[in-house]
């Protein structure tokens, strides 16, 4: 769209920002002015020359004097190689405006491997990333469960870093130009689309600790025919990067997070006799309890070791028909501090164990004990591979007229290394709620029976977070292409030049998501099990305790291939049981895009400040 390059605006100040990382104003430069010794280097005659030709992001006049009202942050091609940035969304995100962006970090959902850029932290919806100045078709995979909120975002991880010319990044005055997707910016990628001769780059990289390995090849090349009328530019550029997940780092290993901050009493009540600030856990033992607003201790205190001390991978038993203090095990009512004597769970053996809760804090959270920990099911980052093929074909017909061809193909893979696993849990409600059971089911060993029954209990419920049933993390293949076709002209029209620009555009993006989930009915089925006249285990759809059925949020039904599912212990239900609850699933989204454009431009007439245009 532009023949030159965005010339900085003030050359002393350029220098002392970082070697030119940041434009603050988009001037064109007096040649004389360039040098202490008025001489100009081939570089800056060539950006004089052409300094007519600049297009401001977020304006589509060209003026050779134009200002905008807020400055337009442009990151180089330089930039990116001293840095040896592969990606350009890394570039991005290091910028003060860019925040909470979309990338493969953290929990993925659909739609995995993505960068989606961020301005301000008020949406990727809301930032508009261009190409050339072009709009191009999204990556968004269109979902609730997506990791990105609904809109046409497009995916950084397509334009390869050594095509890259500069990136303008405009905040928030996007949107009388752009729409309402520029609301709070906009980024305009601009590619190198005439090249002559080659180049190619290899880039590899791994962090001290061994992992987080990451390759790049790249090339692009370029050749001029019919006397430098006709030019064909080539490039091609694949990536690989190794994930990581939580527990490959030390501090994070250490399980380091938030809780809220009780105070010393409990309706009157001192707490657990012995537990004091100094010694529950909280990271800083020098802030005491939340007693008041105005006692200068906050609301949320940082905690060692947090975890959710109401459910347990092997299932943790949080009711019970029994009633009275001391007769019921742990359950989210205890107080902070409470020490239930009695909470129980399930060992990989299926027997009943005693459990450790730790200190519990008020909400979900607790320091130390046998609760589930996030930190164990949490990356810092996916897999990642992806390709991307670029061809540019630009044919001067005229010295005032140029035919112009871009067409991309990307394709990638993304896969989730860890993912929270599925929860019964009497926190929720639902299909995720607790599951009750009787003392009767077959699926209790003798001692986890014994040790129910000699406490007088009849009924029971179980919490567990059920990482050996489904692997929720799932992977994502997307292919991508995108073709853009037009002219533009330099007309002269009463003494005046006019430019004009028109092409038509088509992109397409298909993304596959690739995961297991629990069948809901099936699971129902599974968990609702009694005996036969045989002695074998088999479902049942007959009511198995008083007041309701084993499975929660849902009535079983009759299924010749059920298969009985124990859920007491870690892996302790058969093969057959997880093939019957466990559905594969593919969700295949696609995104078309299709544009039609032009644009005149140039100067109306000169007032005394200026041409109008």
């Amino acid at each position: 769209m532009t023949k030159s390059r965005l010339l900085m605006g003030a050359a002393a100040f350029a220098v002392a920002v970082s070697a030119s990382q940041f434009a603050f104003a988009q001037e064109p430069v007096d040649c004389a002015d360039a040098n202490d010794d008025g001489v100009c280097d081939s570089q800056q005659q060539a950006d004089a020359d052409n300094a007519d030709a600049i297009v401001v992001t977020g304006s589509r006049i060209r003026l050779p004097n134009l200002e905008s009202i807020e400055p337009t942050t442009t990151v180089d091609n330089r930039q990116l190689r001293e840095r040896n940035f592969t990606n350009i969304a890394d570039a991005l995100n290091e910028l003060p405006g860019i925040r909470g962006s979309v990338t493969p970090q953290g929990g993925q959902g659909f739609g995995q491997g993505v960068n989606f850029v961020n301005s301000y932290g008020l949406g990727s919806n809301r930032t508009l990333t261009l190409y050339n100045g072009r709009r191009f078709v999204s990556s968004n995979v269109a979902t609730i469960f997506a990791n990105a909120g609904a809109g046409t975002q497009v995916d950084l991880n397509v334009l390869p870093s050594i095509l890259v010319d500069r990136i303008d990044s405009l905040s928030v005055g996007g949107a009388p130009t752009y729409g309402s997707d520029a609301i709070s910016g906009v980024v305009n990628v601009f590619l190198r689309t005439r090249v002559t001769g080659a180049e190619f780059a290899v880039t590899a990289g791994i962090t001290e600790e061994g992992d987080n390995a990451t390759y790049n090849f790249s090339g692009i090349v370029g050749k001029d025919f019919l006397d430098d009328r006709l030019n064909v530019t080539l490039a091609f550029s694949h990536d690989e990067v190794d994930g990581v997940v939580f527990n490959d780092r030390e501090f994070l290993r250490r399980r380091i997070g938030g809780a809220t901050n009780p105070s010393t009493t409990q309706n009157g009540t001192l707490r657990f006799p012995g537990v004091t600030f100094a010694n529950d856990g909280r990271l800083n033992t020098g802030i005491g309890f939340n007693n008041s607003p105005t006692d200068g201790n906050p609301g949320t205190v940082l905690i060692r070791n947090v975890n959710i001390p109401f459910l347990t991978p092997g299932g943790l038993i949080t009711g019970t028909n029994l009633t009275g203090a001391g007769t019921n095990p742990l359950n989210p009512a205890v107080p902070f501090g409470v020490r239930t004597a009695n909470g129980l769970q399930f060992d990989i053996n299926g027997n009943l164990v005693p459990f450790n809760q730790g200190i519990v804090y008020p909400g979900t959270s607790g320091s130390g004990g046998d609760g589930f920990t996030f930190a164990d099911y949490t990356q810092i980052t996916s897999d990642l591979n992806r390709t991307t093929a670029n061809a540019f074909v630009t044919f001067a017909v005229t010295s005032d007229v140029e035919l112009f061809f871009e067409g991309t193909y990307f394709q990638s893979r993304a896969d989730e290394l860890t993912q929270q696993p599925t929860f019964n849990s009497s926190l929720f409600g639902g299909l995720s709620g607790a599951l009750s059971f009787a003392v009767d089911n077959p699926f209790l060993t003798a001692q986890a029976r014994q040790a129910l029954v000699s406490r007088g209990v009849t009924s029971f419920s179980v919490s567990r977070a059920s990482d050996d049933y489904a692997d929720l993390t799932g992977f994502n293949k997307t292919r991508l292409f995108d073709v853009v076709g037009g002219f533009n002209a330099d007309v002269n029209v009463f003494g005046k030049t006019w430019n004009f620009e028109t092409y038509g555009s088509h992109g397409q993006t298909r993304s596959r998501d690739f995961g297991q989930d629990l069948n809901a009915q099936n699971f129902i089925n599974a968990v609702n099990v009694t005996t036969n006249a045989a002695g074998q285990i088999v479902c049942t759809t007959a009511q198995t305790r008083p007041g309701g059925f084993a499975a929660p949020g849902g009535t079983p039904i009759a299924d010749p291939n059920c298969v009985p599912l124990n859920v007491f212990g870690e892996n302790r239900a058969s093969q057959a049981a997880r093939d019957y609850i466990i559905e594969d699933f593919v969700t295949v989204s696609e995104q078309r895009q299709t544009v039609f454009n032009a644009n005149l431009g140039g100067a109306l007439f000169d007032l005394w400040a200026g041409p109008i245009g």
